[in-house]
Formats: structure tokens, sequence, C-alpha cells
């Protein structure tokens, strides 16, 4: 039996509930189910009935689950995949995290979320960051894209006013041909950049030069930030530790939103961008890191890390905590998207990663991506 102390904390525990996002069931000492809000009856099938309570309860867990909660011991709840029925009979792929809802009390919170329907809106919020860029891109490319298209129009300018003179001979003709070909190649390496920077789909992991990675990333930025926002980049790249195993139009993205953040935050008197990469070794410490613990899944195996530094007036105490929570932004209304860290964050950790901030010595900002040696 519970006391009235006991039944009042669950009745103010379950009046928190309904209009929670994340499916929430309350489970008696038993397993049955003596509270369901409403996205936990939208997701498993179950509408409220006529009287206003839920089909749901009086249930017993065990019948929409394809396994027993496991005991809880007083450690952290922790997200771990699961399967509930749905009332059609079909089971449905869950992030499930179960916890007490009070201590001394027997009520178990059973909360859940759709991993199709998590997914589809990561990979949504993904796209929308993506085209929020594309126009920022876009400009950069359109810069980009002059020199070449000048030097193609000149060059068949001339060509065609040699043959009028007829004064063009072979060699003049090859080297006419040369630049034209050239001044192509750049143009065709600028669009693909930008078509992979949009692609979307599952990671296609490749062995990758990351030279050649942040030199696409500056193909997209480098002009754009200098011109029209006083800001240079240089880089401090380790020639010894250049290949990784990545999808490359992903951690192009990871770059650029990286590169992108840094920009804004050194704004309106621009500044300095460096980017840096460094080598960790399996089982060593990074001197380069000193104050910061890096996880055993990372120093196990070792990991290639590189650094993007900039000369701003850093992250201010308040802010470092949410820097990387989706639509969190420091930017004026319109500004942006607060959804550049979160993706980049969420494209490292899908290739085992860690994403890291913290402030530099010299005052600025500087973000750490850690990727583990396959």
């Amino acid at each position: 039996m519970l006391d009235a102390t006991s039944h009042e904390r669950v009745s103010s525990t379950q009046h928190t509930l309904p209009n929670i996002a994340e499916g929430i069931l309350v489970l008696d000492e038993n397993k049955f189910i003596t509270y369901a809000n409403e996205a936990a009856e939208t997701m498993l099938g179950y509408g409220t009935s006529y009287t206003g309570g839920s089909h749901l309860i009086g249930v017993p867990y065990q019948r929409l689950s394809a396994a027993p909660l496991a005991p809880l011991n007083g450690a952290p709840a922790k997200i771990v995949e699961g399967a509930l029925r749905h009332k059609n009979g079909r089971w449905l792929t869950v992030n499930l995290t179960q916890s007490h809802i009070a201590p001394n009390l027997p009520h178990i919170l059973v909360s859940f979320t759709n991993s199709a329907e998590q997914l589809q809106q990561e990979q949504s919020l993904t796209h929308t960051q993506r085209l929020a860029g594309l126009g920022t891109l876009t400009a950069s490319i359109a810069h980009e894209l002059t020199n070449p298209i000048s030097i193609i129009t000149t060059t068949c300018h001339a060509i065609l006013q040699d043959m009028q003179d007829k004064s063009l001979n072979n060699d003049q003709l090859a080297q006419y041909t040369q630049m034209i070909e050239r001044s192509a190649w750049r143009c065709i390496r600028l669009t693909d950049t930008l078509r992979g920077y949009t692609r979307q789909g599952k990671l296609q992991l490749a062995i990758t030069d990351f030279a050649a990675l942040v030199e696409d990333a500056l193909l997209l930025v480098q002009q754009q930030f200098l011109k029209e926002f006083n800001v240079n980049i240089c880089t401090e790249l380790d020639a010894e530790h250049q290949t990784i195993v990545c999808d490359p139009n992903r951690l192009t993205q990871v770059l650029v939103n990286l590169l992108t953040n840094a920009r804004d935050a050194m704004q309106p008197a621009g500044g300095q961008i460096t980017i840096r990469s460094w080598f960790i070794a399996p089982g060593e410490r990074d001197v380069q890191l000193p104050t910061v613990r890096l996880p055993e899944a990372i120093t196990a195996v070792g990991a290639f890390a590189f650094a993007i530094e900039d000369s701003g007036p850093g992250i201010a105490p308040g802010v470092i905590e949410h820097i990387f929570s989706p639509f969190f932004t420091t930017k004026r209304s319109g500004a942006g998207t607060g959804l550049g860290l979160y993706i980049a964050r969420e494209i490292v950790e899908q290739h085992n990663g860690r994403l890291l901030a913290e402030n530099t010595l010299h005052a600025g900002a500087r973000f750490i991506v850690l990727l583990p040696q396959q």
C-alpha cells in the first residue's frame, strides 16, 4: 500500500506529463500501466476512451514490451533501444528510458521516442541547416566562378580575333586550349564541391586525404570570408598523418559549419581562423589538449584530431554548456538557424567521434574534432 503522501507524489508527477512530446508510461509495483500520456497513446495506436481515460491504463507492461524492464539499481537512466507492440500488432522500434518517479516509490516512469521518426527529424534538421547555408555558399561560389569564366570568355574572344587576323599558330592555339581546359575544370570542381555539400543519405565512408577536405571547404568559403567579412584563414596541418576514414561530404559540412561559426564570432571586426590537425597515438595523453579528459574509446585506439581556432572574444561561460543544443544561437533574430554546431556534432558522432568546445589562452574559441582510428 502507498501512503497518502506517495499517492500525492504520483498524482503530481502525472499532472506534468500530458503535453510532453515523448511517450510516457507510469507503471505500478506490479508493472501495470497506471498512466499514459497522449504521445504514448498516439505512437502505440491507442485513443482515449469516451470518458476521457486511456485504453492503456490497467494493461500489463509485458503485453506491450518485447523484453522485461531492466532492474533499477540507482544508476543514472540510460537510453536503450527496445521494441513496443503497436495496437495493430506490429513492433515499433523505440529509444527507451526508465527511472523511478521519486526515491522510495515503487512506481516506474518509462519514456520512449519512435526511433524512425527521430531519425527522420534529425535528417530533416540536417537538410534544413544545409539549405540555410546554401545562400552563403552560393554567393561564395559566384565569386569563385567569376574568374575562370572570365578567362574562358576572354580566351575564346582572343582565338576568334587571331583567326580573323590569320595570326593564330599551333603553339598559340595549344596555349589557349590549355587555359580554357584549366578554367573549365575549376568550374566543374566548384560545382561538384557544392553538390557534395548538399548531398544526403547514409554515411559513405572512404579513405580520404584530410588536406583535400580542407581545400574543398576553403574553396567554398575562403574568398568570401576575406572580401566580405575581413576574415583570413590559415592552416597548420600535420603532414605525416593526413589519411582518415570518413564520409568526405559530411566532414566537409562539419568544416564549413565550424568555419562559419568562427567567422560570425569575430564580427564586425574580423580576424583570423586557424585550422590545425594532429594525431593522438593510442594510449597517449594529448599535450595539445591538457585540460580535456578524452573518452577511453578515443584513447584506446588513437585518433585523428583537428581544430578550428578563432581570434574572437571566446565563448561566454553561460553559453558554452548550451552551445551544441539545437536552435540555440546568440545571434540576433533571423541571423542564424541555431543548427550549425548541433549538426556538426551529430555528424562527428555518426563517425564515432567527439566534438569539443573550449576557450583558448589568447581569448579566442577552439572547436576540436576527434575521430577514432578505424
